[in-house]
């Protein structure tokens, strides 16, 4: 519920340490780089990864077209 970049890096290293998300998961779906030791979250490396995601959306988000009505609009 929500947006995954919102959620607690330590609680997605504890998802990944009883095997429901992968590390690929985790760097792709949350935003969480999980060191290669596999029992730490590399902060500096999950803010950077985070800034790249919400990066990313923005430049792949749409305005609304000015000739498409708006929802509901008769």
């Amino acid at each position: 519920w929500g947006d995954p970049l919102e959620r607690d890096p330590e609680q997605v290293l504890a998802d990944y340490a009883v095997g429901a998300v992968s590390v690929a998961h985790a760097r792709g779906a949350y935003g969480v780089v999980i060191d290669t030791d596999g029992v730490r979250v590399d902060a500096a490396a999950t803010e950077q990864r985070r800034r790249d995601i919400r990066s990313e959306r923005r430049r792949s988000a749409s305005l609304p077209s000015a000739a498409a009505p708006h929802p509901g609009a008769n």
